[in-house]
């Protein structure tokens, strides 16, 4: 489970680890009450893919070995 200041956080350190970025950006975090949106959002929602990934047979990753997965496949697929 992670906060989207978590993933953002994440996204630098990873950008920076695979090449990425020369530097992650300065990320504060704020509360849910902080950030305007016109739609009505819940305090506390969580994506369950359980049922995903009973019906595809995929074992479940942790969403930060997913997102390195992900910009390592970026990385192989920049053009030099």
């Amino acid at each position: 489970m992670a906060s989207w200041y978590d993933f953002a956080v994440a996204i630098g350190d990873l950008g920076q680890q695979s090449g990425l970025l020369k530097r992650a950006a300065e990320v504060q975090p704020i509360s849910s009450s902080e950030y305007p949106t016109p739609a009505k959002r819940p305090s506390y929602s969580l994506l369950d893919c359980s049922l995903s990934h009973k019906l595809l047979d995929l074992a479940p990753k942790h969403w930060r070995l997913a997102l390195h997965q992900v910009m390592l496949a970026i990385k192989e697929n920049q053009k030099p």
